[in-house]
């Protein structure tokens, strides 16, 4: 009786009385499957399950960093938050953590090429509704010399909305050199994404036990030998 497996394990975390468990750990949340079932109820648009499909898949490599807690406590104080950094840092995959995190509780929406029309169009116009956008890259597939005003434009609503929404949440990233670049080319976002809505993702910040944690999990999940992934 005090042996449980797998799916006694997954029944008693989906019980509605022991929902609290799951919100005071993060990985538990993530990777547990009454959470997708409870996304994939819903009506989403094509993009939005199948980035949703690969949060899910990718959730047995997250790490509950420092950085991935900034990013939280920003979006929550917020409502709006861009994570920077150079290529390689991880900004993606936290972005996906952090939206899947949100999407049991709020509408996930997203759009793989950032169409912001798209996106507007997936909002409800309730405003109690809770809705919670991912835009990766948001600023690397458009070319700043030529369509800057253009995208800044239908940008700016959108991100004042979210600011000024009470449960409408929104989650961008963009590589360092390249919001650099846009805040020369467009005073916006500078003047509307100020530096408390921005976390940069560096990876000096990582604790050697996080590093530890993130090349354990690597290991273990792409097949490696037990010989380097004994518990340490």
């Amino acid at each position: 009786a005090n042996i449980w497996d797998l799916k006694r394990i997954e029944s008693f975390l989906g019980e509605e009385t022991n929902q609290d468990i799951l919100h005071r750990h993060h990985k538990l949340w993530l990777s547990s499957l009454s959470i997708l079932e409870t996304i994939f109820n819903r009506p989403l648009n094509f993009d939005t399950r199948e980035c949703i499909k690969e949060c899910f898949n990718k959730q047995k490599f997250f790490v509950d960093t420092s950085s991935y807690y900034k990013i939280l406590n920003t979006l929550q104080g917020t409502n709006v938050v861009l994570l920077t950094g150079d290529p390689g840092t991880g900004k993606t995959f936290l972005s996906q953590m952090v939206f899947l995190y949100f999407s049991k509780d709020y509408h996930p929406i997203f759009s793989s090429t950032n169409n912001i029309e798209d996106i507007k169009k997936a909002l409800s116009v309730d405003p109690e509704a809770k809705q919670i956008i991912l835009m990766d890259d948001f600023i690397g597939q458009i070319d700043l010399d030529r369509d800057s005003k253009k995208f800044s434009s239908a940008f700016q609503t959108l991100v004042k909305y979210a600011i000024n929404s009470k449960n409408t949440k929104l989650i961008l990233n963009s590589r360092l050199y390249i919001f650099e670049k846009a805040k020369k080319t467009d005073t916006f976002f500078c003047q509307t994404i100020g530096d408390e809505k921005v976390v940069n993702v560096r990876m000096e910040e990582l604790t050697k036990i996080e590093k530890a944690k993130i090349l354990y999990n690597a290991f273990f999940h792409r097949g490696f030998s037990s010989d380097y992934t004994k518990p340490f």
